[in-house]
């Protein structure tokens, strides 16, 4: 009703709605809603976890300047409608802050609604109203008396945009606007735009974290709001320079996780927040009622808002990885280390890890790139195309360039396996994985970062890269075709096209069955004198036998280098296997690392030489050797 007496039909209908429900329920039935298909028996009861209650209210459509940054320049600074969702009303009810393990005295009531107060006679809430007499019968339904109006009901996004527009808090929400995306609508025969928000929670949706019908009544958002005053000093302090989300210096990752760890998918009352904590990111807080400014609370349609006088920095960015987001020249590599899904394990304070990482540009130039309209990691094939890279691929590019462990000599000659369980090699300050030695190129470290929390960041000139199978190293060596080609007819490589690159892979199936191989792979010329010898079996006359021949090349589980390790001397089972009654038993060979003599025995007592140059060809999961000399177990 304005000043003049007037009623405004519309806002009366949405005021209305927020305090009627079209199903008549007791207490009991509102508190214990029944939505999952749970049984209920005399032992087992289940906890009064959905307490929203879908109403047919919904907001009025609100007006948006969208800001001139935006991605599509044809909605860049245009003013639109924005639709709005249902409303649901949460039930506060002492039963639901105790199986919620909160406060059910009231105080994680009093502290998310400031201007209202817990009915400790019927502890039950509709909103920031306190019911004050409960379950009034009627012929059609029943009534609850609260001691006020029910506010109205808008979203988080909607009342971070009235704070912008007042001129309060709005340095977190101009963060937030550089992940925000709308959609065309109509609504009411008029075009309008829905509101929703990419790579982070969608705090514009009134369902809340779930768009589920059952998970919406029990979710909620939290948003750790920073005041003006507690990001701007941040800023300075980590940057330099004053606010600015338009700050080119200041990678997107960056400002992600900025975004989201302000923000959880799951209530947070106080009670338990100020005991422990976890942001999105699983990092451990505390927050402390002292952080927040309480007066300021406000319960939204879909979530609370906490005004915070401190930034919740990500424990991300004071570990290993730390620089990488506040350098923008390193943003490839950090989104694809976002995709990969490892950020959670890499802040891990109890965790040592070396990272490799190598900026926008030599990304580019190794064939990797980020499509930011897409959000997606690419990689150019063989066609020359830009490809999506498959999930596989990133955890291997990823992978590749981090240890698991801290790596502080890079001049002495060694191999190390790395997360990816591939193997670099590293010598004079080069390092070198399989497609690297493949394109004869290597990664020489440009900065060093040590980290006193948990390792140490190289910035490198070429990220490490594995991608070469032991098919496709063997596939492509001409000098070793006749053994390659035996495999094939053994039906023991098959060739798979990546789509929609059709780059050849060719795998060795066997392969699958273990993470480390050696392969002692006989040249051409080898195969030629063995066959000449009889020690190489024909397929036609004996299958079983040639494939024993080839089975008897490859050593598993474990990858042994030309590097003089103790460890790669002693006999070791190949993948030649026979069944006994007993179990199957491997063929073995005997294995030489001495520092200046690398050689192989086999089951016939032959010994075969391997000079350096014919050794330590990297592939993915292990290391090729080529022999003069074809190994015999005989029959």
């Amino acid at each position: 009703i304005d000043v003049d007496g007037n009623v405004n039909n519309e806002k009366a209908a949405r005021l209305f709605a927020l305090h009627f429900l079209p199903n008549g329920r007791s207490a009991d039935q509102l508190i214990y809603e029944y939505a999952f298909e749970e049984l209920q028996t005399q032992k087992v009861e289940y906890a009064s976890s959905l307490l929203r209650k879908r109403t047919g209210s919904v907001s009025a459509p609100y007006r948006e300047t969208i800001p001139l940054d935006y991605e599509d320049s044809k909605l860049a600074g245009q003013t639109v409608t924005i639709q709005t969702g249902s409303k649901l009303m949460p039930l506060w009810s002492g039963n639901y802050f105790g199986d919620f393990f909160g406060d059910a005295s009231g105080l994680d009531y009093d502290f998310m609604y400031p201007e209202s107060k817990w009915n400790q006679k019927t502890k039950l809430a509709w909103g920031n109203a306190a019911v004050v007499e409960r379950e009034v019968r009627t012929a059609n339904g029943f009534i609850y008396f609260i001691d006020q109006v029910v506010s109205n009901q808008i979203s988080i996004e909607e009342y971070l945009l009235e704070q912008k527009k007042a001129g309060k808090n709005h340095l977190y929400y101009d963060v937030l606007q550089k992940f925000a995306d709308y959609s065309p609508v109509v609504v009411n025969k008029k075009p309008a735009y829905n509101k929703q928000y990419r790579d982070i929670s969608n705090i514009a949706e009134d369902l809340g974290p779930s768009t589920d019908v059952n998970q919406s009544m029990r979710l909620l958002f939290t948003v750790f709001l920073p005041t003006d005053q507690a990001l701007g000093d941040y800023w300075m302090k980590t940057f330099g320079r004053p606010f600015s989300a338009d700050d080119t210096l200041v990678n997107k990752m960056t400002l992600k996780f900025i975004a989201q760890t302000h923000i959880s998918n799951t209530l947070g009352l106080i009670s338990k927040i100020s005991k422990n904590f976890f942001n999105a990111y699983g990092d451990f807080l505390t927050i402390q009622e002292s952080d927040i400014n309480k007066a300021n609370n406000r319960f939204c349609s879909n979530g609370v808002v906490y005004e915070m006088n401190k930034v919740l920095e990500p424990n991300m960015f004071t570990c290993v990885p730390g620089k990488l987001f506040f350098n923008p020249n390193y943003s490839v590599f950090l989104a694809a280390l976002d995709a990969s899904g490892l950020m959670n394990v890499l802040a891990n304070q109890d965790l040592k890890f070396t990272i490799f990482a190598a900026d926008n540009e030599n990304m580019e130039k190794a064939g990797i790139r980020y499509d930011k309209d897409n959000s997606k990691i690419k990689y150019r094939g063989n066609d020359g195309q830009w490809t999506n890279i498959k999930d596989q691929e990133l955890s291997f590019l990823i992978q590749d360039n981090i240890y698991k462990g801290i790596i502080e000599d890079l001049n002495t000659d060694r191999y190390i396996q790395m997360w990816s369980n591939n193997y670099i090699h590293i010598s004079n300050g080069k390092i070198q994985s399989g497609l690297n030695m493949r394109k004869n190129n290597y990664a020489s470290v440009k900065e060093t970062h040590p980290n006193d929390r948990n390792g140490i960041l190289y910035y490198i000139d070429t990220p490490i890269q594995s991608k070469v199978p032991m098919g496709n190293y063997l596939a492509n060596d001409t000098t070793v075709s006749t053994f390659y080609q035996m495999l094939k007819v053994a039906g023991l490589v098959k060739m798979t096209p990546e789509q929609p690159s059709k780059d050849e892979i060719y795998n060795i199936s066997f392969l699958s069955d273990a993470d480390d191989w050696t392969a002692f792979i006989p040249t051409n010329e080898a195969m030629a004198e063995g066959k000449a010898a009889g020690l190489v079996p024909d397929f036609k006359k004996d299958k079983d036998g040639a494939k024993r021949f080839l089975l008897y090349h490859f050593v598993r589980k474990n990858t042994i280098f030309n590097d003089g390790n103790p460890l790669g001397t002693g006999t070791f089972d190949t993948n030649r296997a026979i069944v006994t009654p007993l179990g199957t038993e491997y063929s073995t060979v005997k294995i030489n690392n001495a520092s200046d003599d690398f050689s192989i025995e086999d089951h016939s007592g032959q010994i075969i030489k391997i000079p350096a140059s014919d050794a330590d060809f990297l592939v993915r999961k292990g290391v090729v050797h080529k022999i003069n000399t074809v190994l015999n177990y005989g029959k």
